[in-house]
């Protein structure tokens, strides 16, 4: 997913989005370094969190 990217773009830390997703810090890492899937609802909030759509946090990837 692109949620480095939207970080950056959004200026937002690591550390708000967490803490606006409610994911205790030891599982966000897990999911932000690909050793956890995302779950639905983690998405979803992440997009709400960031202010754009979830297919923005797709975009770019290919599916098969």
């Amino acid at each position: 997913m692109n949620i480095r990217i939207w970080l950056a773009k959004k200026g937002m830390t690591q550390m708000k989005l967490r803490e606006a997703v409610g994911i205790p810090s030891y599982v966000f890492s897990r999911k932000m370094t690909g050793r956890t899937h995302w779950r639905v609802g983690d998405v979803f909030r992440i997009s709400q969190a960031l202010g754009i759509p979830v297919q923005e946090l797709y975009s770019g990837f290919e599916t098969d």
